[in-house]
């Protein structure tokens, strides 16, 4: 059975299994937008270097880490000068990023949502959707345009935008969210108290979390045991949340790729 196959396998229940009652999720924005790829387009200037980004694009789909720049090593760039770029550029970045598969999954599942508290309630209660956006200042005026696009779509849903270092916000800021789209779980679940303070002992619902797969370097694993690995780590963070693996795969939109790179030639 191939890695895809038990991944999927691992996460294919996070539609059937959305039972519990949801006011509030958390969202990492860079689980929406890939900012460091966005910085990435940004440095083309060439048309090989587009062809190029989009070669590995299959492998990148695939990663099981937080990192970007290793996967473009022609381009010749490291994820500090890519991080960099995009704090001292967030309006490009931000324009250029991609969307996942995670913000298409949010769509997806804002849907569901809106369809059973229609089945179970003649007045559909708001949910607030909280963005935590870290890696750039996103633009007050970008993200109104988005929030006003995904108003049309989930006129029940509101979105607010917070710029926290990441997990580090106050405990209580974390404690009302019944649904969590993470960048770095293993950041999340190592952070002092944080666990405890989203899952008390008293609970009577478990918070549900969506992260894309991760597997630590310093684990020293061979890919083959990678499966065990995330099969494990999934169980454990169990005992204290509904927890599924969420890749974050991308596709490059062709017109905007076209932009960047006419305006950077």
């Amino acid at each position: 059975m191939s890695l895809d196959t038990i991944l999927e396998k691992l996460s294919e229940s996070y539609f059937k299994d959305l039972t519990n009652p949801v006011d509030k999720i958390y969202v990492d924005m860079e689980l929406l937008q890939d900012f460091k790829l966005g910085a990435l387009l940004n440095t083309v200037t060439v048309k090989e270097e587009v062809e190029y980004i989009e070669a590995c694009l299959p492998l990148y789909n695939t990663k099981f880490n937080n990192r970007t720049a290793e996967y473009f090593p022609v381009l010749k760039k490291t994820d500090e000068e890519l991080l960099n770029f995009a704090k001292e550029n967030s309006v490009r970045t931000a324009l250029a990023a991609p969307w996942t598969r995670i913000y298409d999954n949010l769509n997806r599942i804002l849907k569901h949502l809106y369809i059973r508290l229609k089945q179970t309630n003649d007045v559909v209660k708001p949910i607030t959707v909280v963005i935590n956006c870290v890696d750039i200042t996103y633009s007050i005026k970008l993200f109104d345009i988005w929030a006003k696009e995904m108003k049309k779509i989930h006129p029940f849903v509101e979105f607010k935008l917070v710029g926290y270092p990441r997990y580090k916000a106050p405990l209580d800021f974390y404690t009302d969210f019944d649904m969590f789209f993470i960048y770095d779980h293993e950041t999340f679940f190592n952070t002092e108290g944080l666990a405890a303070a989203i899952s008390p002992g008293q609970r009577k619902v478990f918070k549900t979390i969506y992260s894309p797969p991760y597997i630590n370097d310093k684990l020293g694993l061979d890919p083959s045991e990678y499966p065990q690995a995330l099969a494990s780590a999934k169980a454990l963070v169990n005992l204290i949340c509904d927890f599924y693996y969420m890749p974050t795969g991308i596709q490059l939109h062709k017109p905007t790729v076209e932009k960047i790179y006419n305006g950077n030639k």
